[in-house]
């Protein structure tokens, strides 16, 4: 075992030496050198700050650019909806209401235009009827025409038997 120790310092004295040895032979940097690299790292740190405030300015216009396609998307949902609805023949009156009770969400906007406004419309009608205009019939009571009793020829015969004409 004595040998193996002794082996073994043998070796870590020649890895000292060795070790020494690389020391001595290490030469200073210039300044000159020093200088020139630590320009470049200082040269390269600015850069990479100019990019990242670059960046910072690209994810703020991402944002913008996000809120403005979307604030679009709105009115073109808006605009189809109001036209198709009026198509439809909403009453004017009712339209402001139609608009808020109306799911937008069945609507979508692609690159060929607003699609599902007509079938949401169709849909809306046949629940709330009251909000668009009858087939023809715009005054109260019209749906009841009935036989038609009171035609001028009769309101013409009342008006002699009360002594009017």
């Amino acid at each position: 075992m004595e040998d193996e120790r002794k082996k073994d310092e043998e070796k870590m004295e020649q890895e000292d030496n060795t070790g020494n040895e690389k020391e001595e032979e290490f030469d200073p940097i210039p300044y000159d050198r020093f200088k020139e690299v630590n320009d470049e790292r200082k040269e390269l740190a600015d850069k990479l700050k100019k990019m990242e405030e670059k960046d910072s300015k690209t994810d703020e216009y991402k944002t913008k650019l996000e809120k403005m396609q979307n604030q679009l998307k709105e009115k073109d949902i808006n605009t189809s909806l109001t036209l198709t609805a009026l198509q439809e023949g909403i009453r004017e009156d009712a339209l402001e209401d139609f608009m808020k009770l109306v799911d937008k969400s069945q609507v979508e906007v692609n690159e060929e235009g607003v699609q599902g406004v007509e079938e949401l419309v169709k849909d809306f009608k046949d629940k709330k009827s009251f909000l668009f205009k009858n087939s023809g019939t715009d005054k109260a009571g019209s749906e009841f025409k009935g036989n038609n009793d009171y035609s001028t020829d009769n309101i013409d015969s009342i008006k002699r038997l009360m002594g009017l004409k």
